[in-house]
């Protein structure tokens, strides 16, 4: 019975509206296989923060490696669709059986986006994290002069680019204070 309230507790806890406690949630979830545990799990790879998503995804893929209880494989691949590069998602659906779907996936997703073929010197994506290091376009002492990410343009620099994040597809500006040209 315990048991039973243990899983109710961190069910509740990964639908919390502070995001440490949802994150510890999604750690802890995968020492409970059962079916209630996976649901929650798997609603949490959409939530806001990148850490509880993170920490969904590898409670999932410690549960499909134990192979203790039924994982369902398609709000895995919808969420490698929005997040090609989350590992812990890659290696869940390689263990489910699915490589094939996987790399279809990431091939996708590297050939739908815009082409970015500019290296920079490499830097994280304000919202993802994900580290960024190609662009559309970059100044000739880009990597040369300080410049930072932000995910809204609230304040400009002599000079600042945008362009579409490849691991969660929002707009990142990326501001020079000094002319970077």
């Amino acid at each position: 019975m315990s048991k039973d309230r243990t899983i109710n507790e961190l069910i509740e806890a990964v639908r919390s509206s502070d995001q440490a406690v949802r994150a510890k949630a999604a750690v802890d979830l995968h020492r409970h296989p059962c079916d209630a545990a996976v649901e929650a799990l798997t609603q949490a790879l959409t939530d806001d923060s990148e850490e509880v998503r993170q920490n969904a995804a590898e409670s999932l893929r410690v549960m499909v490696v134990r192979g203790e209880c039924r994982i369902p494989s398609k709000p895995l691949l919808e969420s490698l669709k929005r997040e090609p590069d989350r590992w812990a998602l890659k290696e869940c659906l390689r263990e489910l059986g699915l490589d094939s779907q996987v790399e279809e996936i990431l091939s996708q997703a590297h050939t739908a986006g815009p082409k970015y073929e500019v290296r920079c010197m490499g830097f994280g994506c304000p919202h993802c994290g994900v580290e960024i290091t190609r662009a559309p376009s970059w100044p000739a002492h880009g990597d040369m002069v300080p410049f930072y990410a932000q995910a809204h343009l609230y304040q400009t620099g002599a000079y600042h680019i945008e362009l579409i994040c490849r691991g969660c597809g929002k707009t990142v500006y990326v501001v020079w204070d000094r002319d970077p040209s």
